[in-house]
């Protein structure tokens, strides 16, 4: 019988399998392994530690050159296209994977990524820079969140929540109505004001400056609002 068409003999147990029984394999002159998948399951689950360690120390003894092999794969217009359709297939499981990942390897993880930023600090500040000019309210969404929970305050303001909020005061400053180019905690962080979006409102540079940290403030919206918050 051709070792090239029907079934296949499989090393291990010695049973003449079907070739979907075996995984596919470039290297050798019939494209299959030469164990069938349920021998080579067993193999594996009786040896993952001794495989696992042979894996790492293949992949520390040729990192530079795996890692270039892998980029140029990745880098091919076929293959990126594989990529996303796996990705999307298996999202909740790469997610759930990343996660443990990260969890088992935090401390490690986290030093690398310290000592990377250390090296390249101008080019992580451009890019810091760029990505906030270009997501204004996704930034003032961070940095309010960080304050409030500097603060102790309830509240979570979404940069799209921050952005309906200026669209809804027409971007003008919600005291004097002029143009706004800041955003105002209406109630301030120190005076225990939330960060809901209630809160949040947009203002001049002038007024914010002037109201700084004042509660209760006396003055209602340039619409004649109160200031519908709790004292």
């Amino acid at each position: 019988m051709s070792d090239f068409a029907g079934p296949k003999v499989c090393a291990k147990c010695g049973v003449e399998k079907e070739r979907d029984e075996f995984y596919a394999d470039r290297r050798r002159e019939n494209g299959l392994q030469a164990v069938c998948k349920e021998c080579g399951s067993v193999y594996r689950a009786a040896n993952a530690e001794r495989i696992v360690a042979q894996r790492k120390e293949h992949y520390q003894a040729n990192a530079e050159r795996l890692r270039e092999e892998k980029r140029r794969w990745s880098q091919d217009p076929c293959n990126k296209a594989k990529i996303r359709a796996r990705n999307v297939a298996n999202a909740d499981k790469i997610s759930a994977q990343r996660s443990q990942h990260y969890r088992e390897n935090s401390d490690v993880i986290k030093a690398r990524s310290a000592a990377w930023n250390n090296e390249h600090r101008d080019q992580v500040r451009e890019k810091n820079r760029r990505w906030r000019q270009e997501h204004p309210e996704e930034t003032v969404a961070y940095n309010s969140k960080r304050r409030a929970l500097k603060w102790g305050n309830p509240g979570v303001c979404s940069g799209e929540q921050v952005a309906d909020r200026v669209y809804t005061w027409g971007n003008r400053c919600w005291m004097c109505g002029g143009p706004a180019d800041t955003i105002d905690h209406v109630k301030p962080f120190s005076k225990g004001g939330p960060n809901w979006p209630c809160n949040v409102r947009p203002a001049c540079y002038h007024c914010n400056a002037t109201k700084s940290s004042k509660w209760p403030y006396p003055t209602a919206s340039f619409r004649d609002e109160p200031l519908c918050l709790p004292s």
